[in-house]
């Protein structure tokens, strides 16, 4: 449980009074059947069972009164006490809280979406089911809200861009069997999101074959773009994503019409050759590259509009100029580069 969760738990204290710490009988403590957290690591389980038979619980489970007869269900801190239960403990430190569905659910899903181990898909689930309680309360207030402001307001609430938001909506949609093949590899966002750019029956096959590559969220993206305009098949497209060349960036070859030709692979270095976060900038030069190339500038007809795109392309060529020329230096086998002696 980290500081975050600490001081909101302490606030609630003292603004309700509403929380207080027993120790529970570790039979009449359950799960929470709706809990969107549903993988658990049991080689770290393991872990936490041992730790906890040397020193305890260290911090309390977060709990709410399930029914009459003294079962109390977990809101926080389950991964605590399935660890408490392998380690043979009796009793767990609990805080026992007692709130209204909307506020328990938000407590759960702010304390899970700050744990370090949740997959993407999880926590998309996560920002989801957050969004739709914050729709659910404004609703109950009567305060009606845009989607971009549903967005922004679920962000402010976890700390997130409502950017970062609407790609977790959009993963959490995707069909169950992607987002499982997600899940159990421990895809990232990005991954994810290159999904959404697939049709539905082909997000499942590139979650596997991305898996099975072991590609980047960035290389994913690339390949997910050729699967949708070029109509290649998903280990073809990790393949040519993985195999762009570092030569001709700014380059495009031009055939014999004049008409400049579809990247594919050529011989030179891998992309892998960069360390990641550049890697990352030169997949959107290239796919920069590609949405020029298919831009049917010249059937533009407004000058208005020929006067932006001209300034727009002016700035990258002079950008590019400059970069290319600082490049060039560190290239011996660059034909432009130059050497002061």
């Amino acid at each position: 449980m980290n500081s975050t969760f600490e001081d909101m738990l302490s606030a609630s204290r003292v603004r309700e009074g509403e929380l207080r710490l027993m120790h529970l009988l570790i039979d009449r403590v359950e799960a929470d059947p709706a809990q969107p957290r549903k993988l658990l690591d049991e080689t770290r389980l393991g872990e936490l069972a041992k730790s906890i038979q040397q020193d305890g619980i260290l911090h309390p489970l977060l709990v709410l009164p399930a029914d009459p007869h003294g079962i109390y269900r977990i809101i926080a801190g389950e991964r605590r006490w399935r660890a408490a239960r392998q380690a043979g403990l009796r009793r767990v430190p609990a805080f026992i809280l007692q709130r209204d569905e909307l506020g328990r659910r938000r407590v759960q899903l702010v304390e899970n979406l700050q744990r370090v181990d949740l997959t993407a898909t999880e926590r998309a689930q996560h920002i989801a089911l957050m969004r739709e309680l914050i729709t659910l309360q404004l609703g109950a207030e009567q305060s009606p809200l845009s989607e971009r402001e549903l967005d922004q307001r679920t962000g402010a609430a976890l700390g997130i861009s409502d950017r970062a938001v609407r790609d977790f909506l959009a993963a959490a949609a995707l069909p169950v069997e992607a987002q499982d093949v997600a899940r159990e590899h421990h895809l990232s966002i990005k991954h994810l999101r290159a999904a959404n750019f697939v049709d539905r029956d082909q997000s499942e096959s590139l979650m596997t074959a991305a898996a099975a590559a072991r590609a980047t969220g960035d290389e994913t993206l690339v390949a997910a773009r050729l699967m949708r305009d070029d109509a290649l098949p998903p280990v073809e497209a990790l393949a040519t994503a993985r195999a762009l060349p570092l030569p001709g960036l700014l380059q495009t070859p031009i055939d014999a019409a004049g008409t400049p030709a579809t990247l594919r692979p050529q011989a030179g270095p891998p992309v892998t050759v960069m360390p990641r976060k550049r890697r990352a900038v030169f997949i959107r030069l290239l796919e920069m590259e590609r949405m020029l190339e298919r831009l049917p500038l010249l059937e533009a007809a407004d000058p208005a509009e020929a006067a932006l795109w001209a300034r727009a392309l002016d700035g990258l060529i002079d950008r590019a100029t400059r970069l290319r020329a600082s490049l060039a230096r560190l290239d011996p086998l660059d034909p432009e580069a130059t050497h002061d002696h």
